[in-house]
């Protein structure tokens, strides 16, 4: 199995403005508290669900898992686009007082939904050879702060405000349908709309009365 940190992710893109205007209210909320960190908010143009993260090596290895993930998801395509996939944002959660996220409230349906496709994409790619670490763990969530990836925060030892998750643990921040799966590069230069670098896209077919 790959040591090394990943480089390349699957994800479901958050557009939802609604979405959007609630993570503000916290992250605003936050920067009053204390300005520092303001370099560790997330960018909205960013926002995402993580589904699985990978390391790949070269272009080859890109261009396999490009291959592996379209014939993965296509057998998924169908199902996926007359039962819509919904993301209900709802209260805040956090990973080592360091990372501040929001939390789906339809997480253990969203994992149904979504853990046949995972596996058949670990199972294409895995056909390649490239080996990668287990993810058995999953928790989806949107990331809203991250004091990580500031190096100054990360040398401070800084941590989230401790009242945080109880201010805002009932905050509804309301639903993303989701659009497509997405093959996304975590290191390239970010896209005209200020979004990661999309290497491949499955997009869902919208429902029609």
């Amino acid at each position: 199995m790959s040591n090394h940190p990943p480089n390349y992710f699957f994800a479901i893109q958050v557009k939802s403005a609604q979405v959007k205007r609630k993570a503000s209210e916290i992250q605003n909320y936050m920067i009053n508290i204390d300005p520092s960190i303001s370099q560790a908010l997330i960018l909205h143009s960013t926002f995402h669900v993580t589904l699985m993260v990978i390391h790949l090596k070269n272009n080859s290895e890109v261009e396999l898992t490009k291959n592996a993930f379209a014939k993965a998801i296509s057998a998924f395509q169908q199902e996926l686009s007359e039962n819509q996939i919904i993301l209900d944002f709802q209260g805040v959660g956090e990973f080592s007082e360091q990372i501040l996220y929001a939390q789906l409230n339809n997480e253990t349906e969203f994992k149904a939904r979504l853990s046949p496709l995972l596996d058949r994409i670990t199972k294409e790619i895995s056909k390649t050879g490239i080996q990668f670490a287990n993810q058995a763990c999953w928790k989806p969530h949107l990331t809203l702060v991250n004091l990580r990836k500031v190096a100054r925060l990360r040398r401070m030892a800084k941590k989230l405000p401790p009242s945080i998750t109880s201010i805002f643990k009932n905050m509804k921040f309301g639903i993303e349908t989701a659009e497509s799966v997405q093959f996304c590069s975590m290191r390239s230069t970010k896209n005209e709309e200020n979004y990661y670098e999309i290497l491949s896209e499955i997009k869902f077919d919208k429902k029609t009365n």
